[in-house]
């Protein structure tokens, strides 16, 4: 069993840093947790204040039932692989991969039998008598996984282990860690800024900002559902559009205006609102780049004038101003080719269903 459970777990620095704050959650046995967000939010520190590396300034951190506050480090019974691999460059594959059984003093025909089992795993066999000198860096890393996969933990926790890679060989790995983490009996924690390796790894996704917890939950809920303005707007990429939006009430019809357009909101769509609205209210209207339709100008769509695009292949992103605010729509690259690339405006629908309204304030997500 490895369940971890945290309880107002702060951290603070110098007395006046808030690092981390009031972090509540349980992460179940056998669960990959995946902690994203911007540099700075808190989600590395998190991580140590679990292996033991940092000391945790309030609240409460359990593994298994038993409070571990002030267990050490080496008692915790947890492994970590570190950004930076931290592989001894004076010894073999073997003998880092082997170094924490050593120190353990484990006989060495078990401790050559983990070793070659752990690198059979990581497909790495034949590079056990190499110096990390002459290994990739995708190579490196396995190297560092498997250190940690003998020690048999029952709770893995990777900080940031792919960001020193390059593209090809971040997918290659993400792909390794998926299939590693079928293999194995342990719960995994896993930091990272890169929003793809959240939504690809975890079973749940803990979306941190300035040192508090924005929203947890699956990647699908937090992709189609999220609770607030900035996890609409960290998760999914290219990122969802904001616009500042007058919502008011009009030949008995609620409307949303922007710019010289409006779409009337159904009345079962507006009684969703949490709070009624009366007069004239301005929100923020969300929508995804891939879900805003081309359209003929006029009806109900808002006409945007077309600044450039990136073409990625089969898509090409659209960059657009609309009533001076900036737009991103993702489309066929073939089909805009065919008829919409020669032209300046452009007519966008919005399909109702692909709508989130935030509070211009609090940024909460007024339809979840």
């Amino acid at each position: 069993m490895a369940e971890v459970h945290l309880e107002k777990v702060c951290k603070i620095y110098d007395k006046t840093v808030n690092a981390v704050q009031d972090f509540t959650m349980t992460i179940a046995d056998r669960e990959f947790v995946v902690l994203v967000g911007p540099s700075g939010c808190g989600k590395s520190t998190t991580l140590r204040m679990i292996a033991g590396l940092e000391d945790i300034s309030a609240g409460e951190l359990y593994i298994d039932g038993q409070l571990m506050n002030h267990v050490p480090a080496k008692e915790r019974g947890v492994s970590m692989v570190f950004q930076n691999y931290a592989l001894f460059p004076y010894m073999t594959v073997f003998d880092n991969i082997a170094f924490g059984l050593n120190l353990r003093k484990e006989p060495k025909e078990k401790i050559r039998e983990k070793v070659y089992e752990a690198a059979e795993l990581l497909d790495i066999t034949d590079l056990l008598q190499r110096k990390p000198k002459a290994l990739s860096g995708g190579q490196r890393q396995r190297v560092a996984i498997g250190r940690s996969i003998v020690r048999q933990p029952k709770l893995f926790l990777m900080d940031e282990p792919l960001s020193n890679l390059d593209a090809k060989l971040r997918n290659q790995m993400r792909a390794e860690l998926i299939k590693l983490r079928k293999r194995m009996n342990s719960t995994f924690v896993y930091v990272t800024h890169d929003q793809t390796e959240a939504m690809t790894l975890g079973d749940r996704i803990v979306v941190m900002h300035d040192g508090f917890i924005k929203q947890i939950g699956s990647p699908q809920q937090v992709f189609n559902h999220p609770e607030n303005r900035f996890v609409a707007g960290f998760i999914g990429t290219p990122q969802m559009n904001f616009f500042r939006v007058k919502l008011r009430r009009e030949e008995q019809e609620w409307r949303i205006y922007l710019g010289s357009g409006f779409l009337p909101l159904p009345d079962q769509l507006f009684s969703r609102f949490p709070e009624a609205f009366s007069g004239e209210v301005e929100l923020i209207l969300g929508i995804r780049p891939e879900d805003i339709l081309f359209s003929e100008s006029g009806g109900q769509c808002f006409e945007a004038e077309l600044e450039f695009s990136e073409l990625l292949g089969s898509t090409v992103n659209l960059h657009f101003l609309l009533d001076a605010q900036k737009a991103v729509v993702c489309a066929d690259a073939e089909n805009f080719e065919a008829g919409l690339a020669s032209r300046k405006r452009i007519g966008l629908k919005f399909p109702l269903e692909a709508l989130h309204f935030f509070h211009p304030e609090s940024g909460e997500n007024l339809l979840r």
